[in-house]
């Protein structure tokens, strides 16, 4: 491992149309791990183009891919981006800092996101700031085993920088119906796992109380009709899951009922 390296990691699969202006926020790196689980296009090319080292992995999900590209790298700091993220220029300058200074009291940092969707970066309704973690120390930190909204588990203090992460999630509302039907597809199958069982509040009043929360409580109309049609998908995605949920469990089928009484009585 290089002391006082920076290692940024990215998975991918057919990014073309976005990974350029990634790579090119970041060609500053001293490494760039790249984890591609079997592109079709021009993505591995043009990520040669900036040098970056490219391993292939066949699809186990989300957090296995970013371990992987994690256990690649060679730097003593870890940057890991999703190819729809760009690192702002005020960013790139608080990180190298992070690095040249590598001070001891700090072992991870969160960093603010700016959210685009539709055409449009949303401030409001809880969109702005959104912080998550992301740089942190090579042996300090990895992500945590789910099939969905994957995180970083950190061992040790952590902080925050200034600096944003501009994420370009969804050009069009398009984009984020075929988004939310995937990842509410890999929540259902969670869910299952888990035996976490909708209920009538998280299926009916939980979206409707949160469209209230994010829409009118956290100013969310201020965005204007990017706002509203990205809250109604948003509420809209706790329901889809919750209903994905049931069909994947067959919470109507005898066999469920009696799973169910199973473990009721394992519990007393």
């Amino acid at each position: 491992m290089h002391k006082n390296k920076l290692s940024v990691v990215i998975i991918t699969k057919n990014e073309e149309k976005i990974i350029g202006r990634c790579l090119d926020s970041i060609k500053w790196a001293d490494e760039i791990i790249v984890v591609d689980s079997g592109s079709t296009d021009n993505t591995i090319a043009i990520c040669k183009k900036y040098n970056a080292k490219v391993f292939y992995k066949k699809w186990e999900g989300y957090s296995k891919q970013k371990n992987f590209a994690i256990s690649k790298a060679r730097g003593q700091w870890i940057l890991s981006l999703d190819a729809d993220e760009i690192v702002s220029d005020e960013l790139k300058e608080e990180i190298k800092k992070v690095i040249e200074e590598n001070n001891d009291k700090y072992d991870g940092y969160e960093i603010r996101f700016n959210n685009f969707f539709y055409d449009k970066f949303l401030r409001y309704g809880g969109l702005y700031p959104d912080y998550h973690l992301r740089l942190f120390r090579k042996n300090k930190g990895k992500f945590n085993e789910t099939e969905i909204h994957e995180g970083i588990i950190l061992k040790g203090k952590k902080s925050r920088l200034k600096g944003e992460i501009l994420h370009f999630t969804c050009a069009t509302i398009f984009n984020h119906i075929e988004n939310m039907n995937k990842y509410t597809e890999l929540e259902a199958i969670q869910n299952k796992k888990n035996f976490k069982i909708p209920t009538g509040y998280t299926i009916f009043i939980k979206p409707i109380y949160n469209f209230f929360k994010n829409y009118f409580l956290k100013f969310g109309f201020l965005d204007g009709f990017h706002g509203f049609a990205f809250h109604i998908n948003s509420s809209f995605y706790l329901f889809v899951k919750e209903i994905k949920t049931i069909e994947k469990m067959k919470i109507w089928d005898i066999n469920f009922l009696k799973t169910l009484l199973k473990r009721a009585k394992s519990r007393k």
